[in-house]
């Protein structure tokens, strides 16, 4: 066994994620097989994370600006019941169709793909804040894509006869926080 197939298979990473960033794949390749091997939300955001680690300028620990996602209310806060039972992790907004999303933080994007049961998905890494949006849109970055707080980065999609949403997740230092902790105020 080389020592470079070891490192693939530290726990939390997919099978490939590690070997293939060393191997000096595509980011849409390896962003790609990370979305395959992850099986929770949590590794995915580790293996895009590590993959990325190299290419982000991480020169304050600080926070920089940050924006709120899309106009429109919160259907669900951070902390409440979700409808299935759960604690939610995030804010969920109800927007409407063709609003602008934009960045609720600086950084740099690390997934825009489909992924799972959460619809299209984009993570955006600012070395201490990682924020995870999910719903139905069209994305208009890509990963690997540098971007400041407030950029338009997707349109709000309909695809039921109900309003669309977007759920915001903010992790810092790999654990959830209120996402209305740190983005202002509507």
């Amino acid at each position: 066994m080389t020592s470079r197939f070891r490192l693939a298979l530290v726990p939390g990473l997919g099978t490939a994620c590690l070997s293939l960033a060393l191997a000096g794949c595509s980011v849409e390749h390896t962003t790609n097989r990370c979305a395959s091997d992850s099986i929770t939300l949590d590794g995915l955001v580790k293996c895009v994370r590590d993959m990325h680690a190299g290419t982000r300028s991480c020169a304050t620990a600080e926070r920089g600006p940050t924006a709120v996602p899309v106009a429109g209310r919160r259907l669900l806060r951070y902390g409440e019941t979700t409808k299935h039972g759960g604690t939610s992790r995030g804010i969920v907004f109800e927007g409407a169709r063709g609003a602008e999303v934009r960045a609720p933080v600086g950084g740099r994007v690390t997934y825009a793909d489909p992924w799972r049961s959460y619809g299209d998905l984009l993570i955006i890494d600012s070395c201490t804040t990682v924020a995870l949006m999910a719903g139905a849109f069209s994305p208009e970055v890509i990963a690997g894509q540098n971007i400041a707080a407030g950029d338009a980065v997707a349109t709000l999609r309909q695809t039921s006869s109900e309003a669309p949403v977007l759920y915001l997740e903010v992790r810092e230092d790999d654990a959830t926080v209120d996402p209305a902790g740190i983005i202002p105020a509507d």
